[in-house]
């Protein structure tokens, strides 16, 4: 079985800074597990790593759609197995970084058989979102499948039409089909899972200042460029730290406002990055700490249980 390190946490948790750290112990290439790194051209907002890096340390799974297109996990389990293959024939270790829960999961056990989207349900659906908002059809899944429905806020539109295309299709909810894929999961990767715990109050200061340092960056010019070339409803542009700027750019809301929005959202994605993190199995966790001494460990841990073969 294929064996991947993987290195997660919340965001603001210093994962970029533990694998540079990394990289000069094993030579390691990235693959990339954040939903929002994927979008070209969506560089502030998502804390990509500065193109030095990357240079110096190959990311993977970074940039490869517009901002105009969804991403799922199942494309990017696709990207990820192909990209893993392709660094191993290199003779380089990869290490999947990031904290997307769901595509790390998705990665190590693969996505669970629910049905394939139908186009004329989709448009009906989109239609009624239009016509009635989201929160009416937000409460219909909650009454069809609360337990879905407490996944997700009522904001996600694109997993809430899919979660009510489901049950609409066969009769039955989403999490039905999360259930019968749990009681036969099978790993695909045998993973070591580093989680870097930060408590959530440095967490909170931390996010506080990167959000802050975002917005003296350009963060509300990048919002503006793109939303003039993609238009405000783009799939990338709904995600945190560019759906509140996107409000500003068209004049119903004051950039402090949204700023103060951006940092409350951001903190609430931490704090259920945090709770995904903790429930998942085989994690160890990490304060970073000494951060030399911990690496040491992680390697030699690696090393013994076959998820790193150094060249």
């Amino acid at each position: 079985m294929k064996s991947l390190v993987v290195i997660c946490g919340p965001t603001a948790s210093g994962k970029t800074a533990l694998v540079e750290k990394l990289a000069e112990y094993v030579p390691v290439e990235v693959i990339s597990a954040d939903s929002r790194q994927v979008y070209k051209e969506m560089d502030i907002g998502t804390a990509k790593p500065p193109k030095g890096l990357m240079q110096r340390l190959p990311h993977h799974v970074v940039d490869v759609v517009s901002p105009a297109e969804h991403f799922s996990a199942s494309r990017f389990v696709e990207m990820a197995d192909a990209v893993y293959n392709d660094i191993v024939a290199r003779g380089r270790v990869p290490v999947l970084v990031g904290g997307t829960g769901l595509y790390i999961r998705a990665l190590e056990f693969g996505l669970c058989e629910a049905p394939e989207g139908d186009e004329e349900l989709r448009t009906y659906l989109k239609r009624r979102l239009e016509e009635e908002g989201r929160n009416v059809l937000y409460r219909q899944l909650q009454e069809v499948d609360p337990v879905a429905a407490r996944k997700i806020p009522p904001q996600d539109t694109h997993r809430l039409l899919r979660y009510l295309e489901v049950y609409i299709l066969t009769g039955r909810p989403i999490s039905a089909f999360w259930e019968e894929h749990r009681r036969k999961l099978k790993p695909r990767y045998r993973m070591i899972k580093v989680y870097l715990d930060v408590p959530f109050d440095a967490l909170t200061i931390r996010i506080q200042e990167r959000c802050r340092s975002m917005l003296e960056k350009g963060l509300l010019e990048e919002v503006d460029a793109l939303v003039r070339k993609y238009g405000d409803k783009a799939p990338g542009l709904k995600t945190i730290g560019y759906r509140e700027f996107v409000s500003v750019i068209k004049g119903v809301e004051h950039v402090e406002n949204a700023f103060e929005n951006f940092v409350r959202s951001t903190r609430a994605y931490a704090r259920r990055q945090k709770t995904w993190f903790k429930k998942e199995q085989g994690i160890m966790c990490i304060t970073k700490e000494p951060i030399v001494r911990t690496l040491k460990e992680i390697i030699l841990r690696s090393q013994e249980e076959g998820y790193i073969a150094i060249p």
